[in-house]
């Protein structure tokens, strides 16, 4: 997708074609809930109307959704989660509601260790210190998300409400052997809901502050007695909450679009057979997760750059939004062999994105710039798994294939002139001489990457009690620039002169094996002890949006990492508690700088060494048969063991420099501590059930920059919501606010030229939710 830069100041969506739009999503939802009131009425004299709760921590004894038993694929079959030896958490999709959380960016509040944000539309994930805050196409996330078990290269549009879920499982620490493609974080495996053998429909509709209105619905069943398919749509929209104080720009901050379809269809024509086809479109555009100045350099002084007052107002001279459109197939079949099962995943995924940036974040014309990413692939999976004989062994081997036919970016820099201040800057001043008055950067790179991998992994019980796993995958993969330059642009018109060089390679190869073992001993069917030594691999990349220096290779992560965990219940499973200890060290850990005059726009780099040691417990206390306790703390204490050389700006002057030594500086986005409690009360009334939840979440703050300058100060949020549910219609009615303490906390924050720039989360909002399920 590409924006004519005359056009870009022009104003995209008049507040009529706004307000028409939600009219149209609104009465879009009423026809679906129209229809699905009517399929449900049409197959009752059929299928019997029951009310279903929640499957209960200890039989009979909870309503609440709070307190649920969640099935898990942490390790490609289903299992009970505190069966599982690895630290993962999982929620279900009724879980997830019950807790208020509607999309990813919510899911550190009920994820201690994990930070989930966005910027420029593009999902920036750390879990146990480790991840990457990479928002271009070359740099793919150390916490890969998977979605119906397909890989997401691309992290941009994956910061968007979920929709329908069956379940949410974060997996923690390096996957290398099951999950491996570049988890050396981490993983979050996402499961839609797949059609059910019954009918089955559910609607939502949410209004909060800021106009945010929320919309989704879900309706599957039986075609035939072997067809079965379900189609879920979401639709979303909301102001911007900030305030626009800068130059009266036309359609500056725009609201927030999200529109998405996901459709299934199964086919089981036999009890050993079973394919899914899954389509999934999402179109959305964003201005809520960029960013604007909040402190200034040297060189934004200079320029005569300043901050708001009022950290919700946005200064800038040029719009910030983003779109995002992606599209995904996925077929996905499991034949019974009756020894064994083989299972064949496939995935196609073609992301188109674009962002416009006001680079300095300010009110001056300094520098911004648009561009454009595409993502096109192909994923294949084979994978055999053993049922059960013999039944002291068990046993997956698998193969696995990526093709990333394009990963590119088109970023354009606003017209430059030696008149303004970057003209007064060595580096852009030479760049500029010989062109014309005013000019625009035009760079484009893309990469190729193919990858192959097998796996395989054993469990053996020893004994009754002990068990040992052996697991491990060998991958090669080779990344190839595709295509390259920079160029300048005058009057539209691109000028044959590249402004930089050919880099010395254009292709890199890389081999890997990441083993993985585990010892676990279970005394009883109540209590579960195991120990873990894994490694994990996240590929090489190059840097691809280069100005004036050739792109380099930046050296893929490794990280082997030794855990201690334990999971257990108590007092008849009125108490669990997990617990884990970790300690992780990496090498060549892949780190992002942003400077326009380091000679290109965003570049990584390779931190020697870190290290990372924590610990983190979860609790879930049923108190009595109607008040339910959860609470979750992590700890971490990481620090770059060695990282010299490295870029950032110089203490004083703010000025670009390359030879910094930031060997024992925090790692980034690295909490000491952050936890998470919250307390349910559910009882019945007259004519349903009332439930009342109040939630906490804490975070010790951290620094967003490996120079430890740029930080997120020690905060805290509250959240609360009160419910009702009509049992005999289905329907829960839910008031809700978070934020209630109306904390001022960030996004993102990152360094510039020019200062900091940074992008404030929502201050505290409230609103409303009817949920209905048949």
């Amino acid at each position: 997708m590409c924006v004519n830069r005359l056009n870009i100041f022009k104003l995209k969506v008049l507040n009529t074609d706004v307000n028409n739009k939600n009219y149209c999503r609104i009465k879009l939802m009423a026809s679906f809930a129209v229809l699905l009131t009517y399929a449900a009425s049409a197959v009752s004299q059929e299928i019997p109307q029951e009310v279903v709760s929640s499957t209960d921590f200890r039989e009979g004894k909870s309503k609440s959704r709070m307190i649920e038993e969640v099935l898990v694929t942490a390790q490609k079959r289903t299992e009970n989660v505190q069966d599982v030896p690895i630290s993962v958490q999982a929620f279900s999709g009724d879980m997830l509601a019950a807790k208020g959380i509607g999309d990813p960016i919510d899911l550190p509040t009920i994820t201690p260790g994990l930070t989930y944000s966005a910027i420029t539309g593009f999902a920036l994930v750390y879990l146990r210190g480790i991840g990457s805050d990479v928002f271009l196409p070359n740099g793919e996330a150390s916490v890969a998300t998977y979605v119906d078990n397909v890989y997401f290269p691309l992290n941009a549009g994956l910061a968007q409400s979920f929709g329908s879920l069956e379940r949410l499982e974060v997996l923690k620490g390096p996957q290398g052997t099951l999950f491996g493609r570049n988890t050396t974080g981490g993983a979050i495996n996402i499961t839609t809901k797949a059609p059910s053998h019954e009918f089955e429909a559910e609607l939502s509709a949410s209004y909060a502050t800021f106009d945010d209105l929320k919309l989704s619905a879900n309706v599957g069943g039986p075609l035939t007695d072997t067809l079965f398919a379900s189609i879920g749509v979401i639709s979303n929209s909301a102001d911007n909450y900030y305030k626009n104080e800068g130059p009266k720009i036309p359609g500056k901050l725009r609201k927030i679009e999200e529109d998405g379809l996901r459709a299934k269809l199964l086919w089981a024509p036999t009890d050993r057979l079973e394919a899914m086809l899954t389509l999934y479109a999402l179109e959305s555009e964003s201005s809520k997760f960029n960013m604007a100045l909040s402190e200034v350099k040297p060189v934004g002084a200079i320029a005569l750059a300043a901050a708001p007052n009022d950290p919700y107002s946005d200064h800038t001279d040029t719009p910030q939004y983003s779109t995002t459109d992606v599209k995904v197939a996925i077929l996905d079949a499991d034949y019974d062999l009756g020894w064994a099962n083989f299972k064949s995943i496939s995935g196609w995924q073609n992301t188109e994105y674009f962002t416009i940036t006001d680079f300095d974040g300010s009110a001056m014309p300094i520098a911004a710039f648009d561009g454009t990413a595409v993502l096109d692939s192909f994923s294949q999976e084979f994978q055999l798994l053993s049922n059960g004989e013999p039944d002291w062994l068990e046993w997956i081997v698998g193969a696995y294939y990526l093709n990333i036919s394009e990963a590119s970016f088109n970023p354009q820099l606003t017209p430059l002139s030696n008149d303004t201040v970057l003209g007064s800057i060595p580096v852009i001043g030479d760049l500029l001489n010989g062109l014309a008055p005013q000019a625009t950067l035009q760079l484009f790179g893309s990469l190729e990457t193919k990858t192959y991998s097998i796996f395989g992994q054993a469990t053996w019980l020893i004994t009754d009690t002990l068990s040992l796993t052996l697991g491990g995958r060998y991958q090669e993969e080779e990344r190839t620039i595709s295509r390259i330059s920079s160029m300048p642009e005058i009057d539209q018109q691109v000028v044959p002169v590249k402004i930089c060089c050919e880099p010395s390679t254009l292709t890199e190869e890389e081999v890997n094996f990441s083993p993985k073992v585990t010892f676990d001993y279970r005394p009883s069917d109540d209590f579960l002890l195991y120990g873990t030594w894994a490694k994990g691999f996240k590929s090489g990349t190059f840097n691809l949006v280069n100005i004036l220096f050739p792109s380099n290779y930046v050296k893929p992560e490794v990280v082997t990492s030794y855990e201690i965990g334990v999971k257990s219940d108590w007092f008849d499973s009125v108490l669990r508690l997990n617990a884990a200890v970790f300690r992780n060290k990496m090498e060549n850990s892949q780190q992002q700088f942003i400077s326009l005059i380091s000679g290109g726009i965003t570049q990584l780099e390779n931190a020697g060494s870190l290290e990372i040691e924590g610990a983190e417990f979860e609790l879930t206390w049923l108190i009595t048969d109607q008040i339910a306790f959860n609470a979750g703390a992590a700890y971490l204490d990481g620090i770059y063991s060695d990282f010299t050389d490295a870029s950032g700006y110089s203490p004083g002057t703010g000025t670009y420099t390359n030879n910094l030594d930031l060997t024992g500086n925090r790692t980034v986005r690295t909490p000491e501590w952050s936890g998470n409690a919250s307390i349910s009360y559910t009882t019945s009334v007259p004519g349903g059930e009332l439930e009342a939840v109040v939630d906490g979440y804490y975070n010790a703050g951290y620094f967003y920059d490996t120079q430890n300058e740029v930080s997120q100060p020690e905060y805290y949020l509250i959240n609360a919501r009160i419910s009702y549910l009509h049992e005999r219609s289905n329907i829960r009615i839910t008031a809700f606010g978070k934020n209630l303490n109306d904390e001022l906390y960030y996004y993102n924050r990152y360094q510039t030229d020019f200062g900091t720039l940074g992008t404030v989360a929502s201050p505290m909002t409230s609103g409303v939710k009817f949920e209905w399920n048949y």
